[in-house]
């Protein structure tokens, strides 16, 4: 007997006679059947990728969505950009319009608006019930304010938390400002201290200060260190606290952040955060005292890229402004120098009274002086022939940092505008100064638009 196996095949079987003697019950066989179910196959196989892919783009859409929160931004120019935010820093944003991806440098800039300040607009006072002012200018709406002196404690009323580190905090209003007790406040803010104080309200709109030293603070008392023991006073029988801190070198800040609930936050460095589970993701900022701070969008209200380094000159108050006297109109002219000399004006259709929208008009030969502030490095503007002057003239402009001529050009009866955009020293006075050739000032006027000084 042989012992190996062979494959046992039985003679009388024979699968294609089996499976055309099988119908359904439409009389066709499985044999016609088979390349029909490969269709069906494949189709539920194509669909069920088509799913799976879909399925995979909705969520990073979803993701990506966290990120591209809708901004309306505006520039220094007066043109505006919608679209999706992609990256946010100090000095570059990223929007994705409806005709592709934007680049723009951020000293271009005048604000980033977010969708919820445009529906509701932001408050003119912070809404917290507390008010933390911090030594780099920032001052946070908050609750519950909170901990020691080596670290301090807060919470938004929109949700956030925050961490103040160690002599950041340079005041915390508890209480309710009257007019009267709100310079009283701001007197007391600006005056020199040697050490803590904290404030009581008295009646009559009147203040007391005790000067020590603020060791913690609770939900419901204030420990402060006075005549060598510790008191513990009632929250809610406060105005405030006033922290003593040396005067020192601070670093400027570059950009203003500001929120739903008023809070205003100076600010170094921003980047756009992470989305979680909890959270669409939003803005984290560094202040120029050290506090890291981070907030989502659903607070976020404006972000301000030209208010920390740039002063319009509208904002500031003329050394001198005055015109000069042509031989055929000296003296002809009552109040030649409120009529003719160099005034400020708004060119948009709603008038503006915001220093930014404001330019400067020479309706004839005069001058105007400003001192340039501390830290201030350049000043820019566009020299444009008035937009209603039916007649040109030749014009020579000039401007003088101190006793030095720091720019000059001299525009043709042709020439529509000029460009100045020149370095100055802070402290130092400029001088604006506009001459022409007409006796008659005809074709004379020129706007400087939107003249400014930079960091």
């Amino acid at each position: 007997m042989n012992s190996k196996l062979e494959p046992y095949e039985n003679p009388r079987f024979q699968p294609d006679e089996c499976h055309a003697a099988i119908s359904d019950s439409g009389g066709r066989s499985l044999q016609a059947l088979r390349p029909q179910a490969g269709a069906w196959e494949r189709a539920f196989l194509w669909w069920r990728s088509l799913i799976m892919i879909l399925g995979w783009v909705a969520g990073f859409c979803s993701v990506a969505s966290l990120h591209a929160e809708m901004v309306t931004v505006y520039a220094l120019d007066g043109t505006k950009i919608s679209g999706n935010l992609l990256v946010c820093t100090e000095s570059v944003l990223k929007i994705q319009t409806q005709s592709g991806e934007v680049e723009l440098a951020c000293g271009t800039l005048d604000r980033l608006e977010t969708s919820q300040a445009s529906g509701s607009g932001l408050p003119r006072q912070p809404t917290g019930t507390e008010l933390a002012t911090l030594i780099d200018g920032s001052q946070v709406a908050c609750q519950g304010f909170g901990g020691r002196d080596d670290r301090w404690t807060a919470k938004s009323m929109l949700g956030s938390e925050w961490d103040f580190p160690k002599k950041s905090v340079e005041s915390l209003l508890m209480g309710t400002l009257t007019e009267s007790l709100r310079k009283e406040w701001d007197k007391a803010m600006a005056e020199p201290r040697s050490s803590d104080e904290m404030v009581v309200a008295r009646s009559g709109d009147a203040m007391d200060r005790a000067s020590g030293m603020v060791v913690a603070i609770t939900p419901e008392v204030v420990e402060f260190s006075f005549d060598g023991q510790v008191l513990q006073a009632p929250r809610k029988k406060l105005l405030g606290l006033l922290w003593y801190r040396p005067q020192e070198k601070r670093v400027e800040p570059a950009i203003q952040i500001r929120t739903l609930d008023g809070s205003i936050w100076e600010a170094i460095s921003i980047a756009l955060s992470e989305p979680t589970q909890e959270s669409n993701g939003g803005l984290r900022w560094t202040t120029p005292c050290g506090v890291e701070a981070m907030a989502s969008w659903n607070e976020i209200g404006e972000v301000n890229f030209a208010v920390a380094n740039i002063v319009w000159l509208a904002s500031q108050t003329p050394l001198v402004s005055k015109t000069f006297q042509r031989s055929l109109l000296a003296g002809a002219i009552p109040g030649r120098d409120a009529l003719l000399g160099p005034r400020f004006y708004s060119s948009d259709s709603n008038k503006s009274t915001d220093a930014k929208s404001q330019d400067l008009l020479f309706s004839g030969p005069s001058e105007i002086s400003f001192r340039v502030p501390e830290g201030f490095k350049r000043f820019v503007a566009k020299v444009r022939r008035f937009e209603k002057a039916s007649y040109s003239t030749s014009v020579n402009c000039k401007v003088w940092i101190g006793d030095s001529l720091a720019w000059e050009a001299t525009m043709a009866p042709d020439q529509l505008e000029t460009l100045v955009d020149i370095p100055v020293v802070s402290e130092q006075k400029l001088r604006i100064v506009v001459t022409c050739d007409s006796d008659l000032l005809l074709g004379t006027q020129l706007s400087w638009l939107q003249p400014r000084l930079t960091r």
